[in-house]
């Protein structure tokens, strides 16, 4: 029984690394009565070592990137900036970030005047509808905000750049890891076979081809996909985030996977619905992999 499968398992059972023996024997007997510890799949010898290294790697990425994105809105807009929440929400977060660099402040906005500050900013937000009325609206709101007047060349405003820059290289670099993971696994079957499904895009096809590996081996989708608390809880994650989706456009629609979530939706309401389809994209994950055949959506 390999080390790999008895860690990934514990912290499945107890999201914790953390081990003794009365823990190390409840995931011995785990893994022998759900039938997981004959098959080891090496990921050295099945070639899946840099498929995991990717997913590994893009995971870290993405959790440093969504930290860097909570302390710039919890801290550094609320100070400096707090009105231009609104715009890091509302559109892509990373072109406003280089807006943000440049015009970090309302005082960086309100020295120039209005039509010097929509000449300035006119190439940095990029192709935009009504751009000259979206840039004297971040004029008004600028001359009228409640950020704290700290001097451009300060210290604090230096710190708050130094997380803007971070937080659009995390953005650069899952980016390259996405192309990267895409191009690696374009000739796969398996992963042309998980992209069929309705919800499962570039990125969890490649998440889940990552964390399971060859899902021949096992003889029930529940054992790594699962919609439960001992679920791999990474793929459960994407999986949900991609059903949001799914759901979110599923209504006004009349087709037989629409008219199924919809019913969800008005007897037991949105997020149970979403859970709902992530457990059944689960299903249908492992059965077009087991099975060899494509999705066929009805």
């Amino acid at each position: 029984m390999s080390s790999l499968s008895c860690a990934r398992a514990r912290e499945m059972l107890y999201q914790t690394w953390d081990k003794n023996d009365r823990k190390d024997t409840k995931v011995i007997l785990y893994l022998l009565s759900s039938g997981i510890s004959k098959p080891f799949y090496d990921p050295l010898i099945n070639q899946t070592m840099d498929i995991q290294e990717l997913s590994n790697t893009y995971h870290q990425v993405t959790i440093a990137r969504t930290r860097c994105l909570n302390s710039l809105v919890n801290h550094n807009l609320t100070l400096y900036f707090p009105e231009a929440e609104q715009f890091l929400h509302a559109f892509r977060s990373e072109w406003f970030c280089e807006f943000l660099l440049k015009f970090p402040t309302p005082n960086s906005i309100t020295r120039y005047k209005k039509a010097t500050f929509v000449r300035r900013a006119w190439t940095v937000i990029g192709r935009k509808q009504y751009k000259q009325q979206f840039l004297e609206h971040i004029y008004d709101i600028a001359a009228s905000s409640i950020g704290l007047p700290v001097d451009l060349t300060s210290v604090a405003v230096e710190t708050y750049k130094l997380q803007l820059n971070r937080y659009i290289e995390f953005t650069r670099q899952r980016l390259v890891l996405e192309k990267q993971s895409e191009a690696f696994l374009a000739d796969r079957a398996d992963y042309q076979r998980l992209r069929t499904l309705s919800g499962v895009g570039a990125i969890i096809a490649f998440i889940i081809i990552a964390e399971s590996g060859d899902l021949n081996r096992f003889n029930h989708y529940r054992v790594l996909l699962g919609i439960s608390k001992k679920g791999d809880r990474y793929p459960r994650c994407l999986l949900v985030q991609g059903s949001k989706t799914v759901v979110s456009r599923a209504k006004g629609k009349d087709d037989k996977l629409s008219r199924w979530i919809n019913r969800i939706v008005e007897t037991r309401g949105h997020n149970r619905a979403c859970v709902a389809y992530a457990n059944k994209m689960s299903r249908m994950a492992w059965a077009v992999m087991t099975s060899g055949e494509n999705h066929i959506t009805s």
